[in-house]
């Protein structure tokens, strides 16, 4: 998988103009950063209006629609009872997510890991006006490597087991340096992410590293003992974030919003000329330069970005997302992925071992894959995984031969 550098290859692609959804779901977004109320909601109205509250909770934005149409009519409420309703299961949630990440973080001090809150755990307790507004789908936590351990040892004293989401142990090492985490579970709670890296596998990971665990700042918040990126960093990461997940998976637009207040806070400290240094330093450059042009596009961010920068895809391209994904294969981008980032990994035998675990996965993911109970053999799992793969595989071939990519 390659891939797409704003500042080269964005200026070739035609940008949509924002439909109705997009510009709601848009307004939405402003709202939050402090904006005016929503004036009307149209596409909540009409034929299509099912879709529209599907993809509007997608992308985590019921709520403050919710609350940016109340700003502007009182009885928006009774219009809209899908859409309040969201905003009270919204405040719910975050009231468990915020215990639950308490009890986390208190475990892992008790353990004398350090740790540094990433992406949504970290704005939601430093920069969104209600916690409701901002939902989260998991606990990124950034924590030293070599303690992952007893990272481990302290989530699993208060009933959390290491999910084995990853096929090889090589995956894994990927997964905690430079991709999604590695996920630890309890019941029914949030995953909680651990990861050792935040770059999402761009630019040049030491520095970045070194540089956050120096200048990490504690969480001014009551009650709740955390360290956070600064905000300069937290926008990198937040934009590297975004733009990862748009190349290789599904953007969320709730990820729009963090990026929005992270700019706004940045921009009241006056400390745009340290994100683009930070970001020359750490090799990230063009994509973050690439993601403050959709701001300053749709979002009206007023970031100070290099004239002549484009968006690397249009607002229509994050809210529909998921829609497009329809048709599309998503097993050879994974392989396409994984191809991209073994040249991280410390050996030839690592190496081996990533591409080993594709055909022959470790038990435990099998388990874990296919909810296959403890005592069962796991034998005919393996056929089953390799034959769907194979088909997969081919489906994956025939989609890409006949439909276009989303991809810039």
């Amino acid at each position: 998988m390659t891939r797409a550098s704003p500042e080269r290859d964005a200026p070739s692609r035609a940008q949509a103009e924002p439909d109705g959804l997009t510009q709601l779901l848009l307004a939405g977004i402003k709202w939050i950063a402090g904006g005016g109320p929503i004036g009307a909601a149209g596409p909540l109205d009409g034929p299509d209006a099912e879709r529209a509250y599907r993809i509007a909770d997608l992308h985590g934005l019921c709520p403050a629609l919710y609350c940016g149409l109340l700003a502007g009519d009182a009885e928006a409420g009774a219009r809209y009872p899908r859409l309040r309703r969201a905003y009270y299961v919204g405040a719910a949630r975050a009231a468990l997510a915020l215990e639950q990440m308490r009890e986390c973080l208190g475990a892992l001090a008790r353990a004398s890991v350090p740790t540094i809150l990433l992406k949504g755990n970290d704005t939601i307790l430093t920069l969104y006006p209600d916690p409701a507004l901002r939902r989260l789908s998991d606990i990124d936590l950034l924590i030293e490597e070599h303690r992952f351990r007893d990272a481990g040892a302290a989530l699993d004293s208060i009933g959390y087991c290491k999910a084995q989401t990853s096929m090889s142990r090589s995956e894994e090492w990927l997964n905690l340096r430079y991709l999604g985490g590695v996920a630890f579970t309890r019941g029914r709670d949030l995953p909680i992410e651990v990861h050792s890296g935040f770059l999402r596998g761009y630019g040049r990971r030491e520095e970045a590293i070194a540089d956050a665990w120096q200048l990490r700042v504690p969480i001014e918040c009551a009650h709740f003992e955390a360290c956070s990126l600064p905000p300069p960093m937290g926008f990198i990461g937040a934009a590297l974030h975004l733009h990862g997940n748009y190349c290789r998976s599904i953007p969320y637009l709730k990820d729009a919003a963090d990026l929005l207040l992270l700019a706004r806070r940045v921009s009241a400290n006056g400390t745009w000329e340290s994100v683009w240094s930070v970001s020359d330093r750490w090799g990230v450059v063009a994509e973050v330069r690439g993601v403050a042009a959709f701001l300053n596009r749709y979002l009206d961010a007023g970031i100070p970005a290099r004239e002549g920068t484009e968006p690397p895809f249009d607002a229509c391209d994050l809210v529909y997302a998921m829609e497009n994904l329809r048709g599309r294969g998503r097993l050879t981008e994974g392989l396409a992925l994984r191809r991209d980032m073994a040249h991280h990994l410390p050996s030839v035998s690592a190496r081996l071992g990533l591409w080993a675990g594709l055909v022959a996965p470790l038990p435990d993911f099998l388990r874990w894959r296919y909810h296959v109970p403890v005592g069962r053999p796991i034998w005919p799992w393996y056929v089953r995984h390799l034959t769907r793969a194979v088909r997969r595989v081919v489906h994956d071939i025939a989609v890409r031969a006949l439909t276009e990519r989303r991809r810039p």
